[in-house]
């Protein structure tokens, strides 16, 4: 495979998420992507496997890395691409700077879901299980208040769910975002700050009963990312 196209988005699990399809689409047309990722995402591989993409590190040494610390799309050389990504809004106009990403390559976000696909590990979904003491058939809330990338881990402490039994996520060192596939399909209800966790939702069985919370009132509405989803959330303003 002769041609080649990096990717900038080292962090945002919630972006890398979203643009799986981006990635598909060129690999589709034989290019092999390459995505540097930061050092805290090393385990991502292991979760999201697909031919002719490699997750490099970005502190490691890979082709065109000069490249990577610029800022500027390269989509007009033969057989080559560069695309920040991260940046997409700079470059293109867009209605939303998430649609920005797709519009830089002339795409669509619609149906990203389907390119979204998550290689699970049932062994480490049920050793969270475990640890809380839950058994799949608990009446539960799950909270998740955590946003940003590490090792800046940001809480938005207003989410107040009105239940007896809530299980708070906290990344507990040998976890990761993954493992918590199990307790989101699991939860009865389910409020999460809009970050990351939001996309693995949108992928997996859950309640109907989703409740999303803005970054510590960041935000005076949603309408920059009510696009992205298609489960019935409720957007708590």
């Amino acid at each position: 495979m002769s041609k080649l196209c990096i990717i900038k988005q080292p962090a945002g699990l919630g972006d890398i998420f979203f643009c799986q399809k981006i990635a598909d689409q060129l690999i589709q047309k034989e290019y092999k992507v390459v995505w540097p990722i930061i050092e805290h995402f090393k385990w991502l591989p292991k979760y999201i496997q697909k031919q002719n993409i490699e997750y490099p590190l970005v502190t490691s040494t890979f082709k065109y890395k000069e490249l990577f610390n610029d800022q500027t799309p390269v989509i007009n050389r033969p057989n080559f691409l560069f695309l920040p990504l991260q940046t997409a809004s700079k470059w293109v106009t867009a209605s939303t700077f998430m649609e920005a990403k797709y519009n830089l390559v002339g795409g669509t976000s619609v149906n990203w879901q389907s390119h979204f696909k998550i290689h699970r590990n049932k062994e480490r979904e049920q050793k969270l299980f475990k640890y809380f003491g839950i058994n799949k058939q608990d009446k539960f809330t799950l909270v998740n208040r955590n946003f940003a990338s590490p090792p800046d881990i940001q809480k938005n402490l207003n989410i107040k769910p009105n239940s007896n039994h809530i299980v708070e996520v906290d990344f507990l060192g040998w976890d990761n975002i993954f493992d918590w596939c199990g307790l989101i399909e699991a939860a009865e209800e389910i409020h999460t700050v809009e970050t990351s966790f939001c996309y693995i939702i949108e992928k997996v069985n859950t309640s109907k009963k989703l409740f999303m919370y803005s970054r510590n009132g960041q935000h005076e509405n949603f309408d920059y990312i009510k696009s992205v989803f298609n489960k019935p959330w409720n957007y708590m303003i």
